[in-house]
Formats: C-alpha cells, sequence, structure tokens
C-alpha cells in the first residue's frame, strides 16, 4: 500500500488514503535521535533533508541517516539514474554519493505541498551548485520527496529527482 501511494505522490497525483493503517515499525536505534527532536512537521523534515544533502555533499552522511525512516519499503530514485528500495540500498547511495564530495549547495524552490496527518509530499525544483573539477556547476531539478509522521516526527519514506550527467 505505501509503495502505491508513493508512486502516486511522486507522480504529483492528489494523495487520498487513510494513512493511519499503514502499519510501519517504529524507529530504531539512537541514531534518530538528532531528527526526532526537531521534526515536528513535514517543513521540518524537510529542511532537516536539505541540511544533510549540503552535508552528503561535503562528504558526511550522518545528518541523512538521521533525515530518513529506515525501512524496507523507503524509495529513493536519484540523479544517477538508479531506483533503490529500502533503506539498505538507500544509504550505500547516499554513502556512495557522499565519497564524491560534490561540493556547493542546492535548495528547493517553487515548493508545493499535498499533505494528509500522517503523509507530506514536497515537490520543488531543486537549484544551486555543485563544484565539478573545480568549477561551479548549475544544478536545476524537479524533485518530489514523501515524508510519514510516526509519534509525532517526520522523516523521509522517498525521493526522487531527474538525472544529472555528472552523478553516477
Amino acid at each position: 500500500m505505501i509503495r502505491a501511494a508513493i508512486c502516486t505522490l511522486a507522480c504529483t497525483t492528489l494523495f487520498a488514503v487513510g494513512c493511519n493503517s499503514m502499519g510501519h515499525s517504529s524507529p530504531q536505534g539512537a541514531g534518530n535521535a538528532a531528527v526526532v527532536a526537531g521534526a515536528h512537521t513535514p517543513k521540518e523534515a524537510a529542511d532537516n533533508f536539505y541540511a544533510a544533502l549540503q552535508a552528503i555533499f561535503r562528504g558526511e552522511t550522518a545528518a541523512m541517516n538521521d533525515a530518513w525512516w529506515h525501512d524496507a519499503d523507503t524509495t529513493y530514485m536519484g540523479p544517477g539514474g538508479d531506483f533503490r528500495t529500502g533503506w539498505g540500498a538507500i544509504e550505500k547511495e547516499w554513502n556512495t554519493q557522499a565519497t564524491q564530495k560534490l561540493g556547493g549547495k542546492v535548495e528547493p524552490t517553487r515548493i508545493h505541498w499535498t499533505q494528509t496527518n500522517e503523509v507530506a509530499l514536497l515537490t520543488c525544483i531543486e537549484v544551486g551548485t555543485n563544484v565539478i573539477g573545480g568549477k561551479d556547476v548549475g544544478v536545476e531539478i524537479r524533485s518530489s520527496t514523501s515524508f510519514s509522521k510516526r509519534d509525532g516526527v517526520w522523516k523521509a519514506i522517498s525521493h526522487q529527482t531527474d538525472k544529472i550527467a555528472y552523478v553516477k
């Protein structure tokens, strides 16, 4: 059910489903503490996600780890053209991207929210720069990020973007 909902959300179709029956597990371990304290709204979860993305550009992964729920049905379709399902595969992809140390900064613009009590979709244009071969390279891609709320805390469950040629 969650995969179908995410697919619908990712296609920017209005999401209308009874989210209370999604049956997700609770977060595991102390690694969630940093985000748990601050993501009490979808906007705060998005702020956490984009702060974590900036950390990935510096080669740091801990914030991105904290920004996501670690479930088997989380999904990621990133700028490298990949399609990852499950936190283990997604974490591996973020770790790989972090090794590229792309530098720069990317932020959401033209933001649109679609939200229920338990699930929110951020659709936007990510705009900024990365540093490739010592030169700033512009970024302007479409993006959708889905968040879910559990016990009052919002975290990412899905992220997809357009492809970028220099991201492998």
